[in-house]
């Protein structure tokens, strides 16, 4: 045995410099010996590997390392290039590629080959495995559209927000190209949603540079937008997103001299809902070491050895390595940033709430201070702030101020009832189930289901609360908000519209179902453990710990859920029963809503009969609602239904004959003159027309009106309403069907179009036509009612059942029959004998 292997330690393998494996001068034989010949160099001489002298001229000015690669598609083709530009130029060895990789790779990416790393033979397959995983082209492309989808809509006026957008537009086409997917490119999906995120004026020059193009795909758009980068970056400075916050710290300590340390300050984070608050952490900052401790990533304020000593030994830290008695840190002696004052037990004394003598009547010797907050003397002096603000609540004309708690942790939505009562809100009885910890319990019975508006109080947009549920009393903390002290403590709140108030109570306590209204679109946040404020669609409002507040109040806990469990079970079986009940005992009655009695109040008030029929009118929601201008609209639609029905000549013939039918039976006529000259325009809409078909009747063809179509989010369906359900249970109809030997069955004859509407509602049902579309539109209007408005099923059985009734005293069997025989338009009934069923005919 030599010497070399007795010095050698067993079973440790020699370390090697990458430099060593570096010949300085060309021609050389450069030896790379593998890993398991390094213990047995006595016995097998190493393999020599040769170089070119292009190589050895390569490696002296090619980087030797590979960029960083954590397993994001993003980074794999500068990592890729890279590796194997390293290969070919300067001919690096397995062990060489194996010690550049394990510098090189991290976090998903590391775990996912770490077994690799041990061998330099494994360098192939690990490199393959690292493909096959990051190195698909569609996983690049996938990432890069969705980073464009993440990237904000450029900005009129903001150019720094163009360039940004246009540069990830401009990767994207780059990477379609370099990875051989240039069908890609001719995504017109993807183009148009490209094109509508750009400012109008971008838009104006795009739709210029593409008059001359003979073809217009992301190729083109790509080089377009690549000149709006160029001379966007020619009149502003632009700074990548994420370095604004390091750039200008940077900028402030060249500007305030060597050695001088950054300014101390809270940090503000205002974001837009779906982008993200960018945070800045304390453990993100530079120069952060610990005198007493000498590990980073703290202050001595943090510090658990400078928490757990006594005050006098705290002072003498504080003297031994110069802190600042104001913040415990190391500074400059700059002034410092930090509040001054203590407060503790009224000390007004300027030293560090750490550094402060208890008095002597304090039963305590030094203060018992948690670590966590510099700021929180102790935990019985700290308080908290609910998500609490002002809300103004509306039901109809009238609106009530009063308070209202974001509870995430609530399923439902719930307001007291005495403040429900109030508005004169209604809704459908429903009883309630409330669980808090410790599986205490509530019931209210007397609970309702209701929908409210909402707003910030008195101003803003309002907003419906949906399926608000009524409770006795919520009892929820009293809270009080002074902000001009909470703005002299926290100067990350300087500026907010905070209102303040004393003694709130709140009234509404909203939950998940509608949580979008606590969605924060705006955040500004301070130091750990500072109130968090943030922008929702009601407003600003407060929300996290606090010292001193103005109000000491007791720790709540607040969450409270429905049970729906037995609730479902429940319905299962009162369904259950209902059904099987159905056609032997009578329709259990139903509480009507606020708007069912408003439709069956318009229906008896407006029905009457008149020659050849019964009128009635449309079932208004508000009788004073306003018709935006429908006109344009209308004659958009009716260009695309001819579009539509002239590619088919029997089609449009069939229209035609159904139009001229509708003009002679009178369920429709010409509008005219004088007839839209004195209409009301608030009253005045056009139903764009429609045809459909049967595919087992295709002779048959029914005209339709369609009655959602909208203008500026109206439309007619929006202004009706439905009514409440007339028809008789299908079931019901089924059993009385089948009861008898004979049966019988028949139809109305369409039946909507039996019901005239009057005329002072006629002008809301307008449609356009005309025989030939060259000529200019004609206005028509239908008489009746119509196939798609949301009232018509309802006053159809309103009338059908209103002209029964009317001749009960003469025909008592045939007016049973049409009331519970009748289903929507179809009647059908049995008799134990011939007689009985002509006479019911």
């Amino acid at each position: 045995m030599n010497s070399t292997s007795l010095n050698k330690p067993p079973g440790r393998k020699p370390e090697f410099d990458i430099s060593e494996l570096h010949p300085v001068s060309s021609g050389q034989e450069v030896a790379t010996p593998m890993p398991h010949q390094q213990d047995r160099e006595d016995q097998t001489p190493p393999r020599r590997r040769t170089h070119t002298e292009a190589q050895l001229v390569a490696r002296q000015y090619l980087p030797k390392d590979l960029p960083p690669f954590t397993g994001s598609p993003e980074e794999w083709p500068v990592f890729y290039s890279s590796y194997e530009i390293g290969n070919k130029e300067c001919g690096f060895s397995n062990v060489e590629n194996l010690l550049r990789l394990q510098r090189s790779l991290s976090g998903d990416a590391l775990e996912a080959v770490r077994s690799s790393l041990l061998v330099p033979d494994m360098v192939p397959h690990l490199m393959e495995t690292l493909r096959m995983l990051y190195g698909r082209p569609e996983t690049l492309i996938s990432s890069l559209l969705v980073k464009i989808r993440n990237t904000p809509a450029p900005r009129e006026g903001k150019l720094e927000t163009v360039i940004s957008y246009g540069l990830a537009i401009q990767n994207y086409c780059s990477h379609l190209v370099a990875a051989g997917l240039e069908a890609h490119l001719s995504n017109q999906t993807l183009l148009q949603e490209f094109v509508e995120k750009l400012p109008s004026d971008i838009k104006y020059k795009w739709a210029e540079y593409i008059e001359a193009a003979p073809v217009v795909d992301l190729g083109l758009f790509g080089k377009f937008i690549s000149g709006v980068i160029r001379k966007a970056s020619a009149v502003t400075v632009y700074t990548a997103p994420g370095t604004n916050y390091k750039s200008s710290k940077a900028e402030e300590n060249r500007s305030r001299g060597a050695g001088a340390k950054p300014k101390n300050c809270a940090h503000h984070s205002d974001y837009r809902s779906g982008e993200g608050p960018s945070e800045v952490t304390m453990t993100q900052r530079s120069g952060r070491v610990c005198s007493v401790c000498n590990e980073g990533n703290h202050w001595a304020d943090k510090c658990d050895k400078f928490n757990n000593i006594s005050v006098d030994e705290r002072l003498k830290m504080v003297r031994i390595y110069g802190l600042c008695r104001s913040c415990l840190k190391a500074h400059s002696p700059w002034p410092c940033r930090r509040p001054k004052e203590c407060t503790y037990e009224g000390c007004r004394i300027r030293h560090h709430p750490l550094l402060h003598f208890p008095s002597p009547q304090s039963p305590q010797s030094q203060p018992s201070l948690p670590p966590p907050s510099p700021q929180n003397h102790h935990r019985v002096n700290c308080s908290v702030i609910y998500r609490i603000l002002p809300v103004t609540i509306y039901n109809q004309s009238k609106s009530v101020d009063t308070f209202a708690l974001f509870d995430e942790a609530s399923e439902v939505t719930m307001i007291e009832t005495s403040l429900a009562q109030k508005l004169e809100l209604k809704g459908f009885p429903d009883p309630l189930h409330l669980k808090w910890t410790g599986n205490v319990t509530r019931v209210e019975d007397n609970s309702q289901t209701v929908q409210v508006g909402i707003s910030e109080k008195g101003k803003g947009m309002k907003y419906v609360l949906k399926n608000a549920r009524t409770v006795d009393a919520l009892e929820l903390p009293v809270q009080s908000i002074d902000t001009k002290k909470l703005v002299a403590n926290y100067q990350h709140l300087k500026g907010l519209p905070i209102q303040d108030y004393s003694f709130a109570r709140p009234q509404i306590l909203i939950g998940l179902e509608n949580v979008h209204l606590a969605t924060p679109l705006k955040v500004r946040e301070g130091f750990q453990g500072h109130p968090i404020a943030t922008k929702t669609r009601l407003g600003w409002c407060l929300y996290g710990g606090v010292v001193d507040s103005i109000e000491k109040r007791s720790h709540h806990v607040l969450h409270s859920c429905s049970i729906k469990e037995d609730r479902f079970l429940h319905d299962l079986v009162k369904d259950y029963i209902m059904v099987d009940n159905l056609g032997v005992v009578g329709n259990i009655p139903t509480l009507e809503s606020r708007e069912d009695k408003q439709a069956r109040e318009i229906l008896e008030s407006t029905s009457r009969r008149i020659p050849g029929g019964f009128e009635t009118g449309l079932l208004w929601k508000n009788a004073n609602a306003a018709f935006p201008d429908g006109f344009p609209m209308a004659v958009k639609r009716l260009q695309c239904f001819e579009k539509r029905i002239y590619k088919n000549p029997e089609l449009v013939r069939k229209v035609k004959a159904q139009i001229e039918d509708y003009l002679v039976k009178g369920y429709a006529h010409k509008t005219t003159a004088s007839e839209i000259e004195s209409a009301n325009p608030n009253k005045t809409w056009y139903l764009p027309l429609g045809c459909v078909s049967n595919p087992k009747k295709p002779e048959k063809l029914r005209l339709i009106w369609d009655a959602s179509a909208q203008v500026k989010d109206v439309s007619f369906n929006s202004m009706i309403l439905k009514g409440p359900d007339l028809l008789t249970p299908l079931p019901s109809v089924l059993y009385r069907f089948r009861a008898r030997r004979i049966a019988i069955c028949g139809d109305v004859k369409e039946m909507f179009h039996q019901i005239k509407i009057r005329k002072e509602d006629r002008s809301a049902q307008r449609f356009l036509w005309r025989d030939n579309p060259s000529d200019p539109p004609c206005i028509y209007t239908m008489d009746v009612a119509t196939f798609g408005s949301a009232c018509s099923p309802c006053s159809a059985q309103f009338i059908k059942n209103l002209n029964a009734e009317e001749f009960k005293h003469l025909f008592p069997m045939a007016t049973e029959a049409i009331i519970h025989g009748t289903y929507v338009d179809d009647f059908l009934d049995s008799r134990n004998t011939e007689e009985e069923i002509i006479r019911l005919v």
